[in-house]
Protein backbone atom coordinates (compact mmCIF):
# COMPACT_ATOMS: atom_id res chain seq x y z
CA UNK A 1 0.00 0.00 0.00
CA UNK A 2 1.33 3.41 -0.79
CA UNK A 3 1.92 5.11 2.29
CA UNK A 4 -1.35 8.03 2.43
CA UNK A 5 -0.89 11.67 3.35
CA UNK A 6 -2.09 13.39 6.48
CA UNK A 7 -2.71 16.79 4.16
CA UNK A 8 -4.92 18.98 5.46
CA UNK A 9 -5.76 16.82 8.55
CA UNK A 10 -5.43 17.78 12.22
CA UNK A 11 -3.56 15.49 14.31
CA UNK A 12 -6.48 13.67 15.47
CA UNK A 13 -7.57 13.18 12.36
CA UNK A 14 -3.99 11.78 11.23
CA UNK A 15 -4.32 9.48 14.09
CA UNK A 16 -8.22 8.17 13.56
CA UNK A 17 -6.75 7.77 9.63
CA UNK A 18 -4.05 5.66 10.79
CA UNK A 19 -5.49 3.85 13.54
CA UNK A 20 -8.23 2.85 10.51
CA UNK A 21 -5.93 1.88 8.49
CA UNK A 22 -4.09 -0.25 10.53
CA UNK A 23 -8.03 -2.08 11.57
CA UNK A 24 -8.41 -2.65 7.75
CA UNK A 25 -5.26 -4.48 7.17
CA UNK A 26 -6.55 -6.65 10.02
CA UNK A 27 -10.08 -7.16 9.26
CA UNK A 28 -10.62 -6.46 5.64
CA UNK A 29 -10.35 -10.06 4.52
CA UNK A 30 -13.55 -10.97 7.00
CA UNK A 31 -15.48 -8.07 6.72
CA UNK A 32 -15.47 -8.23 2.49
CA UNK A 33 -17.66 -11.05 3.10
CA UNK A 34 -20.16 -9.28 4.94
CA UNK A 35 -23.66 -9.52 3.08
CA UNK A 36 -23.85 -6.61 0.90
CA UNK A 37 -20.57 -5.25 1.61
CA UNK A 38 -18.66 -4.43 -1.78
CA UNK A 39 -16.22 -1.68 -1.05
CA UNK A 40 -14.22 -0.92 1.72
CA UNK A 41 -11.88 2.36 2.80
CA UNK A 42 -10.74 4.45 5.32
CA UNK A 43 -12.64 8.23 4.85
CA UNK A 44 -15.31 10.56 6.27
CA UNK A 45 -17.66 9.43 8.69
CA UNK A 46 -21.30 10.83 7.53
CA UNK A 47 -23.82 10.98 10.26
CA UNK A 48 -27.48 11.98 9.18
CA UNK A 49 -26.07 12.21 5.52
CA UNK A 50 -23.88 14.93 6.61
CA UNK A 51 -19.82 14.64 6.86
CA UNK A 52 -18.58 14.91 10.32
CA UNK A 53 -15.09 16.11 10.96
CA UNK A 54 -14.30 12.45 12.20
CA UNK A 55 -12.16 9.84 9.99
CA UNK A 56 -13.52 5.67 10.14
CA UNK A 57 -13.63 2.91 8.68
CA UNK A 58 -16.27 3.00 5.74
CA UNK A 59 -18.38 -0.31 5.21
CA UNK A 60 -19.78 0.51 1.73
CA UNK A 61 -23.01 -1.38 0.68
CA UNK A 62 -24.62 -2.16 -2.40
CA UNK A 63 -28.09 -1.06 -0.80
CA UNK A 64 -29.28 0.06 2.92
CA UNK A 65 -31.15 -2.71 4.49
CA UNK A 66 -32.99 -3.06 7.81
CA UNK A 67 -31.07 -4.63 10.78
CA UNK A 68 -33.98 -6.91 11.33
CA UNK A 69 -33.62 -8.41 7.88
CA UNK A 70 -29.43 -9.31 8.24
CA UNK A 71 -28.35 -12.42 10.20
CA UNK A 72 -26.07 -11.08 12.89
CA UNK A 73 -22.91 -12.37 11.87
CA UNK A 74 -23.48 -9.88 8.67
CA UNK A 75 -24.20 -6.52 11.10
CA UNK A 76 -21.83 -4.24 10.44
CA UNK A 77 -20.12 -3.39 14.19
CA UNK A 78 -20.31 0.17 15.25
CA UNK A 79 -16.65 0.16 16.00
CA UNK A 80 -13.73 -2.18 15.75
CA UNK A 81 -10.81 -1.76 18.24
CA UNK A 82 -11.76 1.74 19.30
CA UNK A 83 -11.72 2.80 15.19
CA UNK A 84 -15.79 4.01 14.35
CA UNK A 85 -17.40 2.95 11.23
CA UNK A 86 -19.85 3.92 8.88
CA UNK A 87 -22.26 2.40 6.85
CA UNK A 88 -22.65 3.90 3.14
CA UNK A 89 -24.51 2.97 -0.03
CA UNK A 90 -22.85 3.32 -3.17
CA UNK A 91 -25.21 0.69 -5.58
CA UNK A 92 -23.63 -1.69 -7.95
CA UNK A 93 -19.84 -1.15 -8.46
CA UNK A 94 -19.56 -1.65 -12.34
CA UNK A 95 -16.33 -1.04 -14.85
CA UNK A 96 -17.37 2.29 -16.07
CA UNK A 97 -18.39 1.21 -19.49
CA UNK A 98 -21.62 -0.17 -18.04
CA UNK A 99 -22.72 2.69 -16.28
CA UNK A 100 -25.26 4.99 -18.14
CA UNK A 101 -24.00 7.47 -20.41
CA UNK A 102 -26.14 9.85 -18.33
CA UNK A 103 -24.95 8.98 -14.72
CA UNK A 104 -24.30 12.66 -14.12
CA UNK A 105 -28.20 13.07 -14.48
CA UNK A 106 -26.91 14.65 -18.41
CA UNK A 107 -24.86 13.81 -21.35
CA UNK A 108 -22.45 16.53 -21.97
CA UNK A 109 -21.10 15.19 -25.46
CA UNK A 110 -20.47 18.96 -26.09
CA UNK A 111 -19.24 20.08 -22.54
CA UNK A 112 -16.68 22.70 -23.05
CA UNK A 113 -17.81 23.28 -26.54
CA UNK A 114 -15.91 19.99 -27.59
CA UNK A 115 -17.44 16.65 -28.75
CA UNK A 116 -14.69 14.29 -27.56
CA UNK A 117 -16.77 11.44 -29.55
CA UNK A 118 -15.37 13.10 -32.36
CA UNK A 119 -12.43 11.70 -35.05
CA UNK A 120 -9.40 13.79 -34.37
CA UNK A 121 -5.89 14.01 -35.60
CA UNK A 122 -3.52 13.31 -33.88
CA UNK A 123 -4.76 11.03 -31.53
CA UNK A 124 -5.68 13.07 -28.00
CA UNK A 125 -6.20 12.44 -24.54
CA UNK A 126 -9.85 12.62 -23.75
CA UNK A 127 -11.26 11.57 -26.46
CA UNK A 128 -13.50 8.05 -27.86
CA UNK A 129 -11.15 4.84 -28.79
CA UNK A 130 -11.82 1.71 -28.46
CA UNK A 131 -11.24 -1.85 -29.20
CA UNK A 132 -13.00 -3.23 -32.46
CA UNK A 133 -15.43 -5.44 -30.86
CA UNK A 134 -16.42 -3.27 -27.87
CA UNK A 135 -18.13 0.15 -27.66
CA UNK A 136 -15.92 3.25 -26.49
CA UNK A 137 -13.82 4.52 -23.92
CA UNK A 138 -11.74 7.14 -23.52
CA UNK A 139 -7.99 7.80 -24.62
CA UNK A 140 -5.12 8.01 -21.68
CA UNK A 141 -1.41 9.68 -21.79
CA UNK A 142 0.61 8.74 -24.89
CA UNK A 143 4.02 6.32 -23.81
CA UNK A 144 6.65 4.89 -25.06
CA UNK A 145 7.59 0.87 -24.71
CA UNK A 146 10.42 -0.55 -26.43
CA UNK A 147 11.67 2.40 -27.96
CA UNK A 148 8.23 2.37 -29.62
CA UNK A 149 4.77 4.79 -28.94
CA UNK A 150 1.81 3.85 -28.24
CA UNK A 151 -1.86 5.46 -26.87
CA UNK A 152 -3.02 3.87 -23.54
CA UNK A 153 -6.51 3.23 -21.67
CA UNK A 154 -8.56 0.54 -19.56
CA UNK A 155 -8.10 -2.69 -20.20
CA UNK A 156 -11.63 -3.46 -20.67
CA UNK A 157 -11.71 -0.34 -23.30
CA UNK A 158 -8.69 -2.09 -25.66
CA UNK A 159 -9.38 -5.79 -25.15
CA UNK A 160 -12.10 -7.84 -26.33
CA UNK A 161 -12.15 -9.26 -23.09
CA UNK A 162 -9.49 -8.28 -19.54
CA UNK A 163 -10.25 -11.39 -18.59
CA UNK A 164 -8.16 -13.45 -21.31
CA UNK A 165 -5.14 -13.52 -22.47
CA UNK A 166 -3.57 -12.30 -25.27
CA UNK A 167 -3.97 -15.16 -27.90
CA UNK A 168 -8.06 -15.44 -26.77
CA UNK A 169 -8.71 -11.88 -27.72
CA UNK A 170 -11.46 -11.62 -30.49
CA UNK A 171 -9.47 -8.49 -31.95
CA UNK A 172 -6.40 -6.04 -31.68
CA UNK A 173 -7.88 -3.65 -33.52
CA UNK A 174 -7.75 0.01 -31.57
CA UNK A 175 -10.58 2.54 -33.54
CA UNK A 176 -10.60 6.25 -32.73
CA UNK A 177 -13.49 6.76 -32.25
CA UNK A 178 -14.94 4.15 -30.65
CA UNK A 179 -17.17 1.70 -32.11
CA UNK A 180 -20.32 3.27 -30.78
CA UNK A 181 -18.92 6.51 -31.95
CA UNK A 182 -18.21 5.53 -35.52
CA UNK A 183 -14.93 4.65 -35.47
CA UNK A 184 -14.30 1.91 -38.51
CA UNK A 185 -10.73 0.45 -39.87
CA UNK A 186 -7.91 0.92 -40.71
CA UNK A 187 -7.35 1.47 -37.19
CA UNK A 188 -5.00 3.66 -35.34
CA UNK A 189 -3.65 1.23 -32.86
CA UNK A 190 -3.13 -2.29 -32.55
CA UNK A 191 -3.20 -3.95 -28.91
CA UNK A 192 0.22 -4.97 -27.68
CA UNK A 193 -0.18 -5.36 -23.93
CA UNK A 194 -2.38 -5.51 -20.71
CA UNK A 195 -2.70 -6.41 -17.36
CA UNK A 196 -5.26 -9.47 -17.33
CA UNK A 197 -8.04 -8.91 -14.99
CA UNK A 198 -8.11 -12.17 -12.44
CA UNK A 199 -11.66 -12.84 -11.54
CA UNK A 200 -10.71 -15.44 -9.06
CA UNK A 201 -7.96 -13.65 -6.99
CA UNK A 202 -8.18 -10.96 -4.68
CA UNK A 203 -4.69 -8.66 -5.95
CA UNK A 204 -6.34 -6.97 -8.66
CA UNK A 205 -4.37 -3.49 -8.74
CA UNK A 206 -4.97 -1.97 -12.45
CA UNK A 207 -7.34 -2.15 -15.53
CA UNK A 208 -4.69 -1.15 -17.95
CA UNK A 209 -3.60 -1.27 -21.40
CA UNK A 210 -1.14 -0.31 -24.07
CA UNK A 211 -1.46 -0.28 -28.18
CA UNK A 212 0.85 0.85 -30.36
CA UNK A 213 0.29 3.16 -32.77
CA UNK A 214 0.36 3.06 -36.56
CA UNK A 215 1.39 6.05 -37.22
CA UNK A 216 4.59 6.78 -34.72
CA UNK A 217 3.43 10.56 -35.38
CA UNK A 218 -0.13 10.56 -34.51
CA UNK A 219 -0.53 11.88 -31.26
CA UNK A 220 -1.09 15.27 -29.35
CA UNK A 221 0.75 15.77 -25.84
CA UNK A 222 -1.33 18.95 -25.09
CA UNK A 223 -4.41 17.50 -23.05
CA UNK A 224 -7.87 19.38 -23.83
CA UNK A 225 -8.96 21.64 -20.82
CA UNK A 226 -5.74 20.68 -18.64
CA UNK A 227 -3.30 21.74 -20.76
CA UNK A 228 0.77 20.56 -20.63
CA UNK A 229 0.96 17.67 -18.38
CA UNK A 230 4.82 17.77 -16.84
CA UNK A 231 5.11 14.76 -14.74
CA UNK A 232 3.94 12.15 -13.02
CA UNK A 233 2.86 11.95 -9.32
CA UNK A 234 4.04 9.49 -7.14
CA UNK A 235 3.07 10.59 -3.38
CA UNK A 236 0.69 8.46 -1.99
CA UNK A 237 -3.20 9.48 -1.86
CA UNK A 238 -4.55 11.71 0.96
CA UNK A 239 -8.73 11.99 1.90
CA UNK A 240 -9.29 15.65 0.09
CA UNK A 241 -6.92 15.44 -2.73
CA UNK A 242 -9.08 17.30 -6.14
CA UNK A 243 -8.85 15.15 -9.11
CA UNK A 244 -9.56 16.11 -12.14
CA UNK A 245 -10.40 14.48 -15.40
CA UNK A 246 -11.39 14.59 -19.03
CA UNK A 247 -13.52 12.15 -20.45
CA UNK A 248 -15.37 10.90 -23.40
CA UNK A 249 -18.86 11.35 -22.18
CA UNK A 250 -19.04 13.92 -19.26
CA UNK A 251 -15.45 16.08 -20.67
CA UNK A 252 -13.95 17.83 -17.81
CA UNK A 253 -15.27 16.91 -14.29
CA UNK A 254 -13.77 17.33 -10.86
CA UNK A 255 -14.20 16.11 -7.40
CA UNK A 256 -12.46 15.15 -4.10
CA UNK A 257 -11.51 11.86 -2.95
CA UNK A 258 -13.07 10.89 0.28
CA UNK A 259 -12.26 7.39 1.00
CA UNK A 260 -8.77 5.93 0.38
CA UNK A 261 -6.98 2.67 0.38
CA UNK A 262 -10.00 1.37 -1.28
CA UNK A 263 -10.88 -2.19 -1.56
CA UNK A 264 -13.42 -2.98 -4.08
CA UNK A 265 -15.28 -6.17 -5.77
CA UNK A 266 -16.40 -4.41 -9.83
CA UNK A 267 -18.53 -6.17 -11.79
CA UNK A 268 -17.01 -6.51 -15.45
CA UNK A 269 -20.80 -8.11 -16.74
CA UNK A 270 -19.81 -11.27 -17.58
CA UNK A 271 -17.38 -11.89 -14.26
CA UNK A 272 -16.73 -9.80 -11.22
CA UNK A 273 -13.30 -8.67 -10.06
CA UNK A 274 -11.65 -7.23 -7.00
CA UNK A 275 -9.27 -4.26 -6.72
CA UNK A 276 -7.05 -3.47 -3.90
CA UNK A 277 -5.35 0.33 -2.69
CA UNK A 278 -7.96 2.23 -4.70
CA UNK A 279 -9.08 5.68 -4.19
CA UNK A 280 -12.83 7.27 -4.42
CA UNK A 281 -14.67 10.26 -5.30
CA UNK A 282 -18.06 11.38 -5.27
CA UNK A 283 -19.80 10.11 -8.58
CA UNK A 284 -17.58 12.15 -11.57
CA UNK A 285 -18.23 10.08 -14.74
CA UNK A 286 -20.76 7.98 -17.18
CA UNK A 287 -20.09 5.32 -19.04
CA UNK A 288 -17.51 6.10 -22.01
CA UNK A 289 -15.68 7.94 -19.62
CA UNK A 290 -13.56 4.15 -18.79
CA UNK A 291 -9.66 5.21 -19.19
CA UNK A 292 -9.52 8.70 -18.25
CA UNK A 293 -6.63 10.16 -16.62
CA UNK A 294 -6.84 11.59 -13.13
CA UNK A 295 -4.61 15.25 -12.84
CA UNK A 296 -4.12 16.62 -9.40
CA UNK A 297 -1.84 19.76 -8.60
CA UNK A 298 0.31 21.10 -10.86
CA UNK A 299 -1.28 19.48 -13.49
CA UNK A 300 0.50 16.31 -12.63
CA UNK A 301 -1.07 12.38 -13.33
CA UNK A 302 -1.28 10.33 -10.76
CA UNK A 303 -4.99 8.24 -11.40
CA UNK A 304 -7.11 6.77 -13.65
CA UNK A 305 -10.61 5.87 -13.76
CA UNK A 306 -12.20 2.75 -14.55
CA UNK A 307 -15.19 1.97 -12.53
CA UNK A 308 -18.03 3.36 -10.63
CA UNK A 309 -21.57 3.89 -9.84
CA UNK A 310 -23.95 6.29 -9.39
CA UNK A 311 -22.51 7.59 -6.07
CA UNK A 312 -18.67 6.74 -6.39
CA UNK A 313 -16.00 6.82 -8.83
CA UNK A 314 -12.99 4.60 -8.71
CA UNK A 315 -9.17 4.83 -9.24
CA UNK A 316 -6.17 3.60 -9.07
CA UNK A 317 -2.68 4.79 -9.20
CA UNK A 318 -0.58 5.10 -12.31
CA UNK A 319 2.47 4.43 -11.05
CA UNK A 320 1.22 0.76 -10.72
CA UNK A 321 0.05 0.74 -14.18
CA UNK A 322 3.90 2.04 -15.41
CA UNK A 323 5.58 -0.66 -13.49
CA UNK A 324 3.27 -3.48 -14.59
CA UNK A 325 3.85 -2.64 -18.38
CA UNK A 326 6.77 -1.12 -18.52
CA UNK A 327 6.36 2.18 -20.12
CA UNK A 328 7.70 5.19 -20.01
CA UNK A 329 5.19 8.59 -20.34
CA UNK A 330 5.43 11.17 -22.42
CA UNK A 331 4.95 14.91 -20.65
CA UNK A 332 5.23 17.96 -22.34
CA UNK A 333 3.44 19.42 -26.00
CA UNK A 334 4.56 18.69 -29.21
CA UNK A 335 9.09 18.33 -29.64
CA UNK A 336 9.82 21.40 -31.58
CA UNK A 337 13.66 21.61 -33.10
CA UNK A 338 14.49 24.97 -31.31
CA UNK A 339 14.57 24.65 -27.89
CA UNK A 340 14.33 28.51 -27.85
CA UNK A 341 10.73 27.98 -29.50
CA UNK A 342 7.23 28.66 -27.77
CA UNK A 343 4.50 26.50 -29.31
CA UNK A 344 1.11 27.76 -29.72
CA UNK A 345 -1.29 24.87 -29.88
CA UNK A 346 -5.07 25.84 -30.65
CA UNK A 347 -8.19 23.65 -31.85
CA UNK A 348 -11.33 24.34 -34.37
CA UNK A 349 -14.37 22.72 -32.73
CA UNK A 350 -17.59 23.38 -34.92
CA UNK A 351 -20.80 24.25 -32.75
CA UNK A 352 -23.09 21.80 -34.44
CA UNK A 353 -26.37 23.98 -34.00
CA UNK A 354 -24.75 27.06 -35.24
CA UNK A 355 -21.60 28.18 -37.72
CA UNK A 356 -19.61 29.57 -34.92
CA UNK A 357 -16.36 27.96 -33.75
CA UNK A 358 -14.69 28.03 -30.30
CA UNK A 359 -10.78 28.39 -30.77
CA UNK A 360 -8.15 27.46 -27.62
CA UNK A 361 -5.21 26.50 -26.78
CA UNK A 362 -1.77 26.73 -24.48
CA UNK A 363 1.32 28.23 -24.79
CA UNK A 364 4.53 27.08 -23.48
CA UNK A 365 8.21 27.07 -24.08
CA UNK A 366 10.08 24.11 -25.49
CA UNK A 367 10.72 22.75 -21.47
CA UNK A 368 6.71 22.46 -21.29
CA UNK A 369 6.44 25.82 -18.53
CA UNK A 370 3.55 27.53 -19.60
CA UNK A 371 3.82 31.36 -20.38
CA UNK A 372 1.72 33.27 -18.72
CA UNK A 373 0.59 37.05 -19.81
CA UNK A 374 1.02 36.04 -23.39
CA UNK A 375 -0.76 37.97 -26.19
CA UNK A 376 -2.57 35.84 -28.70
CA UNK A 377 -4.15 37.49 -31.75
CA UNK A 378 -7.38 36.20 -34.37
CA UNK A 379 -7.29 38.33 -37.30
CA UNK A 380 -9.73 38.38 -40.41
CA UNK A 381 -12.19 40.34 -42.23
CA UNK A 382 -13.65 42.70 -40.03
CA UNK A 383 -12.05 41.01 -37.03
CA UNK A 384 -9.43 41.81 -34.75
CA UNK A 385 -9.23 39.95 -31.28
CA UNK A 386 -7.02 39.80 -28.72
CA UNK A 387 -6.62 36.96 -25.80
CA UNK A 388 -4.01 37.06 -23.14
CA UNK A 389 -2.89 33.57 -21.69
CA UNK A 390 -3.56 32.49 -18.00
CA UNK A 391 -1.21 31.24 -15.63
CA UNK A 392 -1.45 27.55 -17.05
CA UNK A 393 -0.47 29.04 -20.66
CA UNK A 394 -4.37 28.72 -21.75
CA UNK A 395 -6.48 30.99 -24.00
CA UNK A 396 -9.70 31.26 -26.17
CA UNK A 397 -11.43 33.09 -28.42
CA UNK A 398 -15.25 32.46 -28.21
CA UNK A 399 -18.00 32.61 -31.28
CA UNK A 400 -15.63 32.55 -34.29
CA UNK A 401 -17.42 33.21 -37.77
CA UNK A 402 -16.21 30.54 -40.87
CA UNK A 403 -13.43 32.38 -42.79
CA UNK A 404 -9.50 32.90 -42.76
CA UNK A 405 -7.84 34.37 -40.56
CA UNK A 406 -4.19 35.03 -39.51
CA UNK A 407 -3.29 33.68 -35.82
CA UNK A 408 -0.29 35.88 -34.25
CA UNK A 409 1.44 35.40 -30.93
CA UNK A 410 3.69 37.27 -29.49
CA UNK A 411 5.47 38.38 -26.04
CA UNK A 412 7.98 40.46 -24.32
CA UNK A 413 11.84 39.01 -24.86
CA UNK A 414 10.41 37.04 -28.27
CA UNK A 415 10.20 37.56 -32.06
CA UNK A 416 6.45 37.88 -32.85
CA UNK A 417 5.33 35.89 -35.47
CA UNK A 418 2.04 34.43 -37.24
CA UNK A 419 0.43 31.70 -39.08
CA UNK A 420 -2.79 31.58 -41.54
CA UNK A 421 -5.32 29.41 -40.84
CA UNK A 422 -8.99 28.12 -42.46
CA UNK A 423 -11.93 27.88 -40.07
CA UNK A 424 -14.58 26.27 -41.49
CA UNK A 425 -14.35 22.49 -42.93
CA UNK A 426 -16.75 19.44 -43.12
CA UNK A 427 -14.70 17.95 -40.32
CA UNK A 428 -16.28 18.44 -36.74
CA UNK A 429 -12.08 19.33 -35.24
CA UNK A 430 -9.79 20.51 -36.83
CA UNK A 431 -6.01 19.08 -36.89
CA UNK A 432 -4.67 21.21 -34.19
CA UNK A 433 -1.67 23.61 -35.26
CA UNK A 434 1.44 24.93 -34.16
CA UNK A 435 2.13 28.70 -33.99
CA UNK A 436 5.86 28.82 -32.95
CA UNK A 437 7.51 32.40 -31.28
CA UNK A 438 11.09 32.34 -31.04
CA UNK A 439 13.09 33.98 -27.85
CA UNK A 440 14.82 37.38 -29.51
CA UNK A 441 18.67 36.92 -30.16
Amino acid sequence: MANPISKGLTTQQTLQMENALDVQAREEDGLMKLANVNMIGVGWIYKDGKKTDKIGLIMNVEKKVDLSALKSGDVVPKEIDGVETDVQEVGNLVKTSLLPEDNLGNVKYSAQGVDYRAKIKPMTTGYSQGNKTSTAGTTGYFAERDGEIGTTSNAHVECSDPSKPMNEQDSWLIMQPGPIDGGQEPERATLKTFVQINANSSVNYVDSAWSLLKDQQDYELVVPEIGVCKAMDYSGPFIGEHIRKVGRTTGLTEEDVNQINVTATVDYGNFKATFKELVATPSMSSGGDSGSIGYVADNKMKYRLFAGSSAVTLFFRLSKEVSKLRLQPLFGGSPQPNPDEVEVNFTLTKDGSTSLYRVYGNVKEQNADPIDGAEVELKGDGVDEKAQTDEHGNYEFKNVEAGSYKMVASKGGFKTEEKDVEIGSSSTTVTPKKLNVKKKG
